[in-house]
């Protein structure tokens, strides 16, 4: 009997082969950035990605979403935090209240006159983490924000970007250290 192997391989119980990787992925804000500075901002951000659509398309399928920087196996992992459920009307009703509306009917939210555009950043040479922008942005446009994606070479990005705090929003990842001390990662 022929099976499909490439279709099920991330959940295939007879294999045993899905595991989560010791390693997450997140979108950073740079909380000093007038637009992100309201949390409203931050969290309608949060309720307008849809991570499911995430996980199947850049990671194939496998991922699961998270809450911090532990596995959902290990004792340290916070079962009582809520995860940002995909929710496009909560994020435009949190806009909304943040003072964010597309008053010229052109698809993007303005406020005090400027357009609510964003600028993420993310390194060169992580196909992953370009897909998960792309993805990101088309979701962020449905809400009415604009992204724009720029794509650097890892020592221009850690210099020019996080060293010198120059950013809106970062894309990056984390490996989970096995020892749960995470002073070395913040």
């Amino acid at each position: 009997e022929e099976s499909d192997w490439s279709s099920d391989v991330c959940s295939s119980d007879l294999y045993n082969l899905y595991t989560l990787a010791p390693a997450y992925t997140y979108i950073g804000y740079n909380l000093k950035d007038p637009m992100l500075a309201d949390l409203r901002v931050r969290k309608a951000l949060s309720y307008a990605i849809n991570k499911k659509e995430i996980i199947d398309a850049a990671l194939f399928g496998c991922g699961e979403p998270c809450t911090g920087p532990f596995r959902k196996d290990s004792v340290y992992y916070d079962q009582s935090v809520d995860i940002y459920g995909f929710d496009p009307e909560k994020a435009k009703n949190l806009l909304k209240e943040a003072g964010w509306s597309d008053t010229d009917g052109d698809g993007v939210l303005e406020k005090d006159g400027r357009e609510f555009r964003i600028e993420l950043v993310t390194n060169q040479g992580n196909q992953e983490r370009e897909d998960v922008a792309t993805i990101v942005q088309r979701q962020w446009a449905a809400v009415g924000v604009k992204m724009d994606i720029k794509v650097v070479a890892w020592a221009a990005f850690l210099d020019q970007f996080i060293g010198k705090k120059k950013f809106q929003a970062i894309l990056l990842a984390w490996v989970i250290p096995v020892d749960p001390d995470l002073y070395a990662v913040w």
